[in-house]
């Protein structure tokens, strides 16, 4: 729906407010949900999720700060390969 489209942007434009007010130079959107970092943009800082059911939204979001990543090294998350 489109209220489902404007709800995720909102929520990426928080992420990205916040991702500048810590002086993190370059970061934005690609055609995958979530926020990236990078001069490329090719890591990704922030995910976001939404559910719509019975007009009430259940919303989510991660923005990693300093991970320690190799917990992760067995899976491809969010099925986005290196």
């Amino acid at each position: 729906s489109k209220f489902s489209y404007w709800w995720v942007n909102r929520l990426q434009d928080v992420l990205m407010n916040t991702i500048r007010a810590h002086g993190i130079p370059k970061y934005g959107l690609t055609e995958d949900v979530g926020i990236w970092v990078g001069d490329d943009l090719d890591r990704k800082v922030a995910a976001l999720g939404l559910q719509l059911r019975q007009g009430c939204s259940m919303h989510g979001f991660a923005l990693n700060v300093n991970p320690d990543l190799t917990f992760y090294d067995g899976i491809v998350p969010c099925g986005l390969k290196d």
